[in-house]
């Protein structure tokens, strides 16, 4: 009934806008391949493509888009898309090459398919702007937001069980283990990525003979949840994924393959997580083995970060980048600083092509120093800096991070001298600058009963962010934390969430 009913209202506007015409001018359909988005979430975009087609037997030059949607522009350049309709288009006559374009828009809000006005639906027009089309798949875009889900390990002694901990807005958090899937003994969810209703988690599961890929995905907001176990590359027996984005239905994640070494390991789905393709990179020259932790997109503009070791076992901070959404993969490994011996990123965060990845510096005095690496050209590139630790810690890392233009929140642990026992004190360092300088602060009071605690990942949105993690009890419990701010990563609440009956222990790895 909405189908006839938004087919009869175009055919009236045509008849309006084209009475002069023989035909309509134009077609305009979806393009092959490509569905129209239904959701945005606030303070995102979402795109659309159609292809719009000739229907007349002469050369059409001039075209032009006279009517979009509120809430909806015209893309006009898009290097993936050589047939891309520009701000003005000429088509070839029906049926000869050259005769149609795609038409990419860009959608950050709500557009309503019955809204009456006539200009608040897309029109192409011949010029003068008197013989136009419209289409009989018009944008339906609803508003929604994004459910907070954080995943990690839940354990009932020494049998850890995929943890979801989920959201409205951060307050309260419902917590669930998930069962384990046939021949898996023990699974760990390590990242998660969310769009509107859509959750999907990735980890690492593990039967009596090896480990492997494994994905959790949920379509309802993080309340039920599908399990798939998959398979490593051929000629790989084990891996695991470790980071995941999803944008537009392509998921991207990232982790490690493993056969008589250890390889950059990428899976790709291009249906929102439902169906995977899984690669190895292979190792770049010298090195003898490789893992990737983390993975952040903005566009096509991927970067998931990592590690390569050396012939010395010396490690050094690695980077595979992708320009065209995790069809093709580049890499390349970092310089070691001066006074570092070794060098892993763990987190990444992308806002256009500004990406910031941080993590693990070890100096050659044997002391740990967050690491920050940050790119201006989508991974191409990169400058490193360590951070100087405040006064009495000497040991931190930097494990997630979250980046909105040039503002960036990291979170990790810090730890003061005294040996292996010390405690960690979760730490959050924030630029406000593209990384240029960061202020930093440890979090030395933590909720009654607990003596140590670090942060593992964060999701930032306008001023308020979310970070996760685990705290330790005087009792050696380690129970999963929540640490939010309201005032763009200044001050700081933090809240331990209770262990559901039966769990011994919970830790909060990734959020989205």
């Amino acid at each position: 009934m909405i189908r006839e009913f938004n087919q009869n209202v175009y055919l009236l506007v045509l008849s309006f806008i084209s009475f002069n015409a023989y035909a309509l001018p134009f077609s305009i359909y979806p393009k092959s391949g490509t569905s129209l988005p239904t959701q945005v979430l606030p303070g995102e975009a979402v795109s659309a493509f159609y292809t719009i087609t000739n229907n007349t037997g002469s050369l059409r030059n001039n075209n032009y888009i006279k009517y979009l949607p509120p809430n909806v522009t015209q893309i006009t350049f898009n290097r993936y898309f050589p047939d891309l309709c520009g701000s003005t288009f000429n088509l070839q006559p029906n049926g000869k090459a050259g005769d149609s374009c795609t038409l990419e828009l860009s959608i950050t809000g709500v557009v309503n398919a019955n809204d009456p006005i006539p200009q608040h639906h897309l029109f192409a027009c011949f010029p003068g702007g008197a013989t136009c089309a419209g289409t009989n798949f018009p944008l339906n875009v609803t508003l929604v937001e994004n459910a907070l889900v954080a995943v990690g390990s839940y354990s009932i002694n020494a049998a850890s069980l995929p943890g979801i901990a989920t959201s409205a807005q951060g307050l309260t958090w419902n917590q669930q283990t998930l069962p384990l899937p046939t021949n898996i003994i023990r699974a760990f969810l390590i990242g998660v990525t969310s769009s509107g209703p859509t959750c999907v988690a990735v980890g690492e599961y593990v039967s009596n003979t090896n480990d492997v890929p494994g994905v959790a995905l949920s379509t309802d907001s993080g309340n039920t949840w599908s399990q798939q176990v998959l398979t490593p590359p051929s000629g790989f027996s084990n891996g695991y994924l470790s980071g995941i984005n999803c944008n537009n239905h392509i998921c991207n994640a990232v982790g490690v393959y493993t056969n008589s070494t250890q390889q950059f390991g990428v899976a790709r789905s291009l249906d929102n997580g439902g169906s995977w393709s899984l690669q190895a990179l292979p190792l770049l020259s010298p090195y003898i083995s490789g893992q990737l932790i983390g993975v952040n997109c903005s566009g096509n503009n991927c970067v998931g970060v990592g590690s390569y070791r050396d012939n010395s076992f010396l490690n050094h901070a690695a980077i595979a980048y992708s320009l065209d959404a995790g069809t093709n993969w580049s890499q390349i490994t970092l310089p070691l600083l001066s006074g570092i011996r070794d060098a892993f990123l763990i987190g990444a965060s992308c806002s256009g092509t500004f990406c910031v990845a941080v993590g693990e510096y070890d100096t050659n005095t044997g002391n740990q120093l967050p690491g920050i690496a940050v790119s201006v050209n989508g991974g191409i590139s990169w400058s490193q800096t360590t951070l100087t630790l405040p006064s009495p810690y000497i040991d931190g890392t930097l494990t997630g991070i979250s980046c909105n233009s040039n503002k960036c929140v990291a979170v990790g642990g810090y730890s003061q001298p005294g040996g292996s026992n010390v405690p960690i004190n979760p730490a959050i360092a924030v630029t406000t600058n593209g990384g240029v300088t960061w202020s930093q602060q440890v979090l030395t009071s933590l909720p009654a009963g607990f003596i140590s605690g670090t942060l593992n990942g964060i999701e930032c949105s306008a001023n308020t962010c979310i970070a996760v993690g685990n705290y330790t009890s005087s009792s050696f419990v380690d129970t999963a934390a929540v640490v939010t701010s309201t005032d763009g990563g200044n001050t700081w609440s933090q809240q331990t969430l209770a262990l559901p009956a039966g769990i011994t222990r919970s830790e909060l790895i990734g959020i989205s």
